[in-house]
């Protein structure tokens, strides 16, 4: 019988690891049966992901939806309010919103690219066009102080998404 259960751990252990490595040279295995899927012995390029953090939000956000989408003991209750506190904890600057952002979009994960855009109207909205280019690391958009008063204005309601 400990022959058995030594065998399946065994077997778990050299089960194909899907590798994807980040934009900083890091390579980090992913949990996923996906790997099981793929003829890859080598590391996939995954550019978007800087680095293990990003990473890590990414799986832990889809572990959670996927978790809540087919229900049971495991799924959190209330999935909005896990993913307010998610954004809170997870996101504590905005390179980490970008990476966020970026890594959302390039994986087609509407909902949490859906969260990011409203981080970042929230964290913009109503404050001067100054301030803004300041906190989103904007130097030069090509307008005269005017013209990006007159697009702030005329703009002003859609950074009220909610």
């Amino acid at each position: 019988m400990a022959a058995a259960g030594a065998g399946a751990a065994a077997a778990a252990a050299a089960a194909p690891v899907l590798v994807l490595r980040f934009r900083n040279g890091e390579e980090r295995g992913a949990d996923t049966d996906l790997a099981q899927q793929l003829p890859f012995e080598y590391a996939i390029e995954a550019p978007f992901i800087r680095n293990e953090r990003t990473f890590r939000l990414l799986d832990e956000y889809t572990v959670i939806h996927a978790q809540h989408a087919r229900g049971g003991a495991d799924a959190v209750a209330d999935i909005a309010a896990w993913d307010r506190a998610f954004m809170a904890r997870g996101v504590t600057d905005t390179v980490m919103l970008y990476d966020l952002f970026v890594g959302a979009t390039t994986l087609g994960m509407d909902g949490l690219s859906d969260l990011c855009a409203q981080m970042t109207a929230d964290a913009v909205k109503r404050r001067p066009v100054e301030e803004v280019k300041a906190l989103l690391g904007i130097t030069d958009v090509g307008m005269t102080p005017e013209e990006e008063l007159k697009l702030q204005h005329d703009n002003d309601a859609i950074l009220c998404l909610r």
